[in-house]
């Protein structure tokens, strides 16, 4: 399970990080850990990284496609590199 994002920081392969995401209720705040498996270079997807989740649940992975396609195109996720105080 993973995403391509599109973040504001390049990263590289093998780097790991953890994406937070409101529930769609807005009660809480979800976390899943992830490692960046690619980084693109075409033209149209410039910086856009790919990562998959580990250990992952099936409903937070349901949370997560309810938060992503339940928004606009231009969702914003909170990336956080573990150890770094600068989000992405």
């Amino acid at each position: 399970m993973g995403l391509l994002l599109v973040p504001r920081r390049q990263f590289t392969v093998g780097e790991i990080l953890d994406l937070s995401f409101p529930s769609m209720e807005g009660e809480y705040n979800l976390t899943v850990s992830g490692e960046v498996m690619r980084v693109e270079d075409e033209a149209d997807r410039k910086g856009a990284v790919a990562v998959e989740f580990f250990g992952m649940e099936d409903w937070i992975f349901d949370e997560l496609c309810r938060y992503v396609y339940g928004k606009d195109q231009n969702a914003v996720l909170t990336v956080q590199v573990p150890g770094n105080s600068d989000s992405a």
